[in-house]
């Protein structure tokens, strides 16, 4: 009974050959089967049984054409190689173009002697601006320090 059973679970694996569903349909037939296996024995049956399970021919034919198709190789498409390397050219260009319009921006070149100008005649005046303004800088940056 349990070889039968087991028997019964490598049908719905689809591990037997057509001789051994024959023994085992002759088995089921003769045998008793535990009642766990009850649904099983008669999903078996109705499987196995070629009157109630014949495949239209309709079917079968569609699976073939369909497995016949998948077999073929895929058509070569050379229209969609072409556009793919038309947006690989143009998006590069751009690429191109976004770049030195972004390097002529930010290099605009000043005229120096506008840049770098004395505002002081004096350099004792120059010393006492600068001191004050890094004395201003040092007590703003310990504020920010202590409420930290």
């Amino acid at each position: 009974m349990k070889e039968v059973e087991k028997r019964l679970l490598l049908f719905f694996e689809s591990e037997m050959t057509a001789e051994e569903i024959a023994t085992l349909r002759y088995d089921l037939e003769k045998t008793d089967v535990a009642p766990d296996y009850q649904a099983d024995k008669a999903l078996f049956f109705q499987l196995t049984d070629k009157e109630t399970y014949e495949m239209p021919v309709e079917i079968w034919k569609d699976i073939t054409a369909h497995v016949e198709n998948l077999a073929k190789p895929a058509p070569r498409k050379i229209g969609k190689r072409k556009s793919t390397l038309w947006w690989s050219i143009t998006g590069v260009a751009a690429c191109l173009i976004i770049a030195l319009g972004t390097t002529q921006y930010f290099d605009q070149r000043q005229d120096i002697s506008t840049l770098y100008t004395d505002t002081f005649d004096n350099p004792a005046e120059a010393k006492i601006a600068l001191n004050s303004a890094l004395q201003k800088f040092s007590t703003t940056f310990q504020k920010v320090n202590l409420k930290r």
